[in-house]
């Protein structure tokens, strides 16, 4: 049996079929690109946050490194009604 040689001068096979793969790809890239687009118009809309009174008590902090600063902050910090709202939270992931 006699075998087929499929090298070519300069290595033209080669630099084409590389040629011919990076164009398969790019066009594959850009259907996807093209159609993944319809998808993200129809996202829902994030709701703008109103920050409620204990965030804007946490926002509130002073930027001092001192020891006493930094504790009595703590201890002015009220974080058992930090998680009141989770269970809201929930709610909405659930009905995403």
């Amino acid at each position: 049996m006699k075998q087929i040689n499929f090298k070519f001068n300069n290595g033209f096979f080669g630099i084409g079929l590389i040629a011919a793969v990076a164009v398969i790809t790019l066009m594959v890239i850009i259907v996807f690109g093209i159609l993944s687009l319809g998808k993200l118009e129809n996202l829902p809309e994030i709701p703008s946050i109103v920050p409620d009174r204990q965030v804007q008590e946490l926002k509130n902090l002073s930027e001092s490194d001192e020891v006493n600063t930094i504790d009595q902050e703590l201890n002015d910090t009220n974080i058992d009604q930090l998680d009141k709202e989770s269970s809201d939270l929930d709610k909405a992931i659930d009905q995403l």
